[in-house]
């Protein structure tokens, strides 16, 4: 989260707060935390009064800064009672919508919703920021191709082979989490559901062109550390034209050739380190 979405997360919790109602007598404050979570709250509200409820909120301001969501798991490992907090909150505001007894109050709703907390099931908000963190990637990289283990956000690239995996089972019929909307979102940004050999092998291709305007030569080694799977790409790339040269079955096609040979790859190279 940037320093203006920041300020702007924290002016709103303030205003969500505070809000703009005139009380017919000065009331008096009690403030949460301090620097950008002194937010205060009316001391005529006991159920804002309650430090517990008070210190998860800042808890969840905090929270909000540092990943840019209120989204926070069930077994959040670094504060398992935030998690449990967080679901509490979406139950007692299913009660306060239904007209059930409650400690949730309109003015837990408004604090809440100045941070844009999101109500809805916890399963459908992670996804939806699966979905931005995913259009964050293509931005970055220019395609959807998450490795399984991406090292940066582990958790997307795993999120990306399970919308795959749902997807097939949903074109066979079975049971999962897979809906028709969501395969329009994810359509819409234009993901491919089916995984794309072709799609691979083109970002292979552009992550080869880089290492050549780099380095002046396309000599990538089986064991280049900072891209070990585009070593062994190039590797593959010379076993399949063996085979596309001896008339045996081979996913080398003429295309490939003609791009591969136009910036300059070497295709039998005796030592390649």
């Amino acid at each position: 989260m940037g320093k203006s979405e920041e300020k702007q997360t924290v002016m709103r919790a303030h205003k969500a707060t505070n809000g703009e109602r005139n009380y017919k007598k000065q009331p008096s404050f009690d403030s949460i935390g301090s620097g950008p979570f002194a937010v205060t709250f009316a001391d005529n509200d006991e159920g804002l009064r309650r430090s517990q409820w008070q210190d998860r909120f800042r808890q969840m301001c905090e929270y909000k800064i540092q990943f840019g969501h209120c989204i926070v798991p069930q077994q959040y490992a670094a504060n398992p009672k935030l998690g449990r907090w967080v679901q509490h909150q979406r139950s007692h505001y299913r009660k306060h919508t239904e007209e059930e007894e409650t400690s949730m109050t309109a003015e837990h709703i408004r604090a809440l919703n100045g941070i844009g907390f999101n109500w809805g099931t916890s399963k459908n908000a992670i996804w939806n920021v699966r979905l931005e963190q995913l259009c964050e990637f293509k931005a970055q990289f220019g395609h959807y191709l998450v490795p399984k283990q991406y090292s940066a956000k582990p958790e997307l690239g795993r999120w990306v082979s399970r919308q795959r995996n749902n997807y097939k089972l949903y074109q066979e019929g079975k049971s999962g989490p897979m809906t028709a909307e969501r395969i329009q979102k994810l359509e819409s940004v234009g993901f491919e559901l089916k995984t794309s050999s072709a799609a691979f092998w083109s970002v292979k291709f552009q992550q080869l062109c880089k290492y050549k305007t780099q380095f002046g030569h396309c000599l990538v080694p089986c064991r280049y550390s900072e891209n070990p799977k585009l070593g062994q790409w190039v590797a593959t790339q010379r076993q399949l034209f063996k085979l596309f040269q001896e008339g045996k079955p081979s996913r080398m096609t003429a295309e490939r050739i003609q791009k591969l040979e136009s910036v300059g790859f070497i295709w039998k190279i005796r030592f390649l380190e």
